[in-house]
């Protein structure tokens, strides 16, 4: 497994003397990427070789360290496989809007392997990174509400869950009834199908739903009469749902659900159903395996090469 001791930059040293003295820090970005590179990271700007620049899903800052969250999809990996070297936390300078990497590691030859698409039984990789801040300094992040998913922590904090209310109207799903702000765990029983991307409202605030497994909400995310447990994130303005046994049959035979693995089921089940032809099949009528083996009541002018079994010109 790829290990990495991330350092500031020279960028990331000016980020973090400014939020000591009250500007706010926040963090963009997560960078992975194959370059090999040994000297100080106070000499880069950006990765050698950077492969993929991920949106973060979270962000926890306890004594002076904040710990980022990201998560690489099957969607997001490259044609070819490459060798995980690089690990990169950008930030964003407030004075010129400009997102700039804050801190840099090289694992060397410590290096994972991202593999490629296609061939791989991949589904997602979670990234954690840790780095320095100050307990002094006031540290956000930009989050991308796609890619929430709720830590063990988050889960483990299930103890006093509040019932909300669900009602249907002209299609937009509304809760009632929370009683706090933050992460607030959330409990309701679903008095319709929610599909994804339909509206949700909670106390006439808009949300949007994620899901406690990190991936993207698609089709029939619950049904109608099941009982639903979840996640509150009032800050962000998301519901993570938490996927329980009964969200799961109905998501599976959605349609709509896993378009990768469809796709790549659709494309071995064709193959397979060639192979089955060519080795199951009795196939006698294929002119391509007629020969001229035999010449009886055939009429042909040129020269006859019996080695060959053929008629030449």
């Amino acid at each position: 497994m790829a290990e990495f001791k991330l350092n500031l930059t020279a960028e990331g040293v000016k980020l973090l003397t400014s939020a000591l003295a009250g500007t706010r820090l926040e963090f963009t970005a997560i960078g992975m990427g194959a370059g090999e590179y040994s000297g100080s990271a106070m000499n880069l700007t950006a990765p050698v070789d950077e492969k993929h620049h991920l949106s973060l899903a979270g962000i926890e800052v306890k004594n002076g360290q904040a710990t980022l969250r990201s998560i690489l999809r099957y969607s997001d990996l490259l044609d070819e496989p490459y060798k995980w070297r690089e690990l990169a936390v950008y930030a964003q300078n407030l004075d010129t809007g400009e997102a700039v990497m804050y801190a840099y590691g090289n694992a060397g030859d410590d290096y994972d392997t991202i593999p490629g698409k296609g061939g791989t039984s991949f589904n997602e990789k979670r990234i954690r990174v840790t780095v320095a801040v100050s307990d002094a300094a006031t540290v956000t992040a930009q989050i991308d509400n796609t890619l929430i998913w709720a830590s063990q922590d988050d889960l483990e904090k299930v103890n006093d869950v509040i019932p909300l209310t669900h009602t249907v109207d002209s299609g937009i799903h509304i809760f009632t009834g929370l009683t706090r702000e933050g992460l607030v765990p959330i409990q309701f029983s679903a008095t319709a199908d929610y599909i994804a991307g339909q509206t949700i409202t909670i106390d006439s605030v808009r949300y949007t739903v994620a899901l406690s497994s990190g991936d993207t909400p698609s089709g029939t995310v619950w049904k109608a009469g099941t009982k639903q447990l979840g996640l509150c994130d009032s800050t962000n303005q998301t519901l993570i749902i938490i996927q329980s046994p009964d969200n799961v049959p109905a998501h599976n035979v959605d349609p709509e659900s896993h378009p990768d693995i469809r796709a790549l089921l659709s494309n071995h089940e064709g193959r397979i159903t060639r192979l089955e032809n060519i080795l199951l099949s009795d196939i006698t009528g294929n002119p391509f395996l007629i020969t001229f083996e035999n010449l009886d009541g055939l009429v042909v002018t040129g020269t006859w090469n019996q080695a060959q079994a053929r008629m030449e010109f």
